[in-house]
């Protein structure tokens, strides 16, 4: 662009009107801007006033001097439409690019609010886990209180539990066992974290599996044969010591019990294999399947 194009571009921009203005237009627009500028309608700005005076002057200046050279205004014409198109390419993709930019702006807004939403279910989540633990705590101590007294008073021996004079407090023990088997039930429903309503039915599944299994003697003279019965009985001892040692101490060792436990279920598993047409398969069923819930209950990280 030369200096007179330039000039000419600067002059008809700063009249604001187009670059194929016939004399007329131009000079109406001077006068226009002329009166607007005047010290004489501004005098509390008179500097700034007589600055643009000069500018308009000579903007108008420039515009009359070349108003008559037909190439120099083709060319400029030529000039101002290529510049105009060029504006409103940019103007289209600056648009294009706001656009763009709300979209990104509505994108990360709904990523945040989403990521805020999910930071607090995970502060709620928490918060329920950590009511729901001393929840869960009185249950276990419920679990505890029924099955180490049980074996306290060596109710896992049939002979023992069918002796009139302990019959009646078995009996009583069993009104207890149901008793605290509906309020675990009830505590159990009243947990909101997932995992320890889990936790607590394991709990429930396994004590309802076990007095159901501890109330029910096994006829072992329906078995004739001696080995069957021995296996039968070293699986159901080494269940009720493994079981019986687990809720009378204080220092569970998580990975010892679960030797205990794969050690007794071998037992069973063994007489099943052994004897898979005995009468006593199905108690030792029976026995297994207190084994996997216990597992559940206690043993497996949730």
């Amino acid at each position: 662009m030369t200096v007179l194009m330039k000039n000419l571009f600067e002059a008809y921009r700063l009249l604001g009107i187009p670059a194929d203005s016939s004399l007329t237009e131009v000079t109406k627009a001077y006068r226009t801007l002329a009166k607007k500028y005047h010290p004489d309608s501004n005098p509390e700005n008179d500097s700034y006033s007589q600055e643009m005076m000069m500018k308009i002057n000579e903007a108008y200046k420039t515009i009359r001097e070349n108003q008559g050279n037909v190439r120099y205004k083709t060319d400029f014409i030529k000039m101002c439409t290529a510049h105009k198109i060029h504006d409103q390419i940019l103007k289209a993709w600056m648009e294009q690019y706001e656009i763009e930019r709300e979209k990104e702006k509505a994108k990360q807004k709904k990523e945040s609010e989403a990521l805020q939403k999910f930071w607090e279910k995970v502060i709620i989540a928490r918060k329920h886990e950590i009511e729901d633990k001393k929840t869960y705590d009185v249950i276990t101590e419920y679990a505890h209180q029924l099955i180490s007294y049980f074996y306290e008073k060596n109710y896992h021996n049939i002979l023992i539990i069918k002796r009139p004079y302990i019959e009646k407090d078995f009996d009583e023990y069993i009104n207890r066992f149901k008793n605290y088997m509906k309020r675990i039930r009830t505590l159990g429903k009243s947990n909101r974290s997932k995992r320890y309503r889990k936790k607590s039915v394991y709990i429930y599944e396994f004590l309802k599996s076990f007095i159901l299994d501890a109330v029910k003697s096994y006829p072992i003279g329906i078995e004739r044969r001696a080995s069957a019965v021995d296996i039968f009985h070293d699986a159901a001892c080494n269940l009720h010591k493994f079981i019986g040692h687990y809720f009378s101490t204080l220092n569970i060792k998580m990975e010892e019990d679960k030797i205990r436990l794969k050690k007794t279920l071998y037992l069973y598993e063994n007489f099943l294999k052994s004897y898979p047409d005995s009468p006593l398969t199905q108690y030792a069923k029976k026995k297994i399947e207190v084994l996997e819930k216990f597992y559940l209950a206690f043993l497996k990280e949730i």
